[in-house]
């Protein structure tokens, strides 16, 4: 799977690339031999008055569709936390995945106190 992240006009730090690089690997694990590329493009659109970012996901299947999610927001965290949200939810509607792919991850915590 390889992914390909653009911002032809946003300030968009390396620290965020990677971060966003890392993201996508994490939430597409299950599905990666599935996937050929993830391309991502961030980009403001002036307007009067506000800056709205877009963000597009196109991800490519081996068999030549490709899911194609777009979303605009002010912030750059929620912008990209929603993209990828949705484009996995496309590219799971596309692919049909087994059941286990659709089930959330739970985190517990284990810990005791200090006195035994």
């Amino acid at each position: 799977m390889h992914i390909d992240i653009r911002t032809p006009n946003t300030k968009l730090s390396r620290a965020h690339s990677l971060e966003m690089a890392q993201r996508l690997r994490t939430i597409f694990a299950k599905l990666a031999h599935r996937i050929v590329r993830i391309a991502v493009r961030v980009s403001e659109t002036p307007r009067s008055g506000s800056t709205l970012r877009e963000c597009m996901v196109e991800v490519h299947l081996p068999n030549g569709q490709v899911a194609t999610v777009s979303e605009r927001q002010r912030k750059l965290g929620a912008l990209l936390r929603r993209a990828t949200e949705r484009s996995w939810k496309s590219v799971n509607a596309l692919v049909g995945s087994p059941r286990e792919a659709f089930k959330p991850v739970r985190v517990q915590s284990h810990s005791k106190g200090l006195t035994e």
